[in-house]
């Protein structure tokens, strides 16, 4: 994942919050820093609008074709994003960067997305886990609003 698009003061937060991870055994996978406000549109569209308009505007943007079943879980929770460069107003960079955790599933790492799991079995949520750490570093944390797999810097 290209981190340049982050704003240049949250890179080297972003590689320590990385490393915390991995020393208490959380696996991050950064999975987007900015999109497209036509990415945004069709990802806002999931679980909002017909199967048949989400399916046109991810074509339109450029993203892969998804069940019907995927389409109706919302993805995002407003248009404008801390992931869109030109709502940022920082020259083209971001605040926002979302990720997925992996665990180890017969011998390979697998991305999962269940907030509740304790893959380091320390028992608390991983990914409530995570974005604490993210906050030691300086990020705002989507756990506050349920959007577990979402950090940002603070805009500034």
């Amino acid at each position: 994942m290209n981190t340049n698009f982050l704003v240049d003061e949250a890179q080297a937060p972003l590689l320590a919050w990385q490393g915390e991870c991995h020393k208490r055994g959380l696996s991050v996978v950064l999975t987007c820093i900015d999109r497209s406000l036509l990415v945004q549109v069709a990802l806002f569209a999931q679980g909002r609008q017909s199967y048949k308009e989400i399916c046109v505007l991810r074509k339109a943007a450029g993203l892969w074709p998804i069940s019907e079943k995927e389409a109706s879980r919302k993805v995002t929770w407003r248009l404008t994003s801390s992931h869109i460069p030109e709502f940022c107003n920082r020259g083209g960079k971001v605040y926002g960067v979302d990720f997925a955790l992996e665990r180890c599933v017969g011998g390979v790492n697998k991305i999962h997305w269940d907030v509740k799991v304790s893959v380091n079995g320390n028992d608390e949520p991983d990914y409530i886990e995570a974005g604490k750490l993210a906050e030691e570093f300086g990020f705002k944390s989507g756990r506050h609003f349920k959007d577990y797999c979402h950090i940002e810097w603070p805009r500034g």
